[in-house]
């Protein structure tokens, strides 16, 4: 390990941080991830109903609803 990349700092400061650098596990990153951007892109895009994708993408109708209404998979 080199101390000069260290820095005093507490959890919050980690966070921030590591937000601001953009290596946030966030979308196809987070290994637990079931979808793809494409996909995403085309539950955004699509007019059927959330219960329809979210079977044909074997994910839980509410993973399509928090896509749709802004909550998880954001830009």
């Amino acid at each position: 390990v080199n101390p000069s990349h260290l820095r005093l700092g507490t959890p919050a400061d980690n966070v921030a941080d590591r937000v601001a650098r953009g290596r946030s596990a966030r979308g196809e990153r987070n290994g637990r991830a079931k979808l793809t951007w494409m996909q995403v892109d085309g539950v955004r895009a699509s007019s059927r109903n959330n219960s329809v994708l979210a079977r044909e993408l074997g994910v839980d109708p509410k993973v399509i609803r928090n896509i749709r209404g802004g909550k998880s998979w954001k830009k």
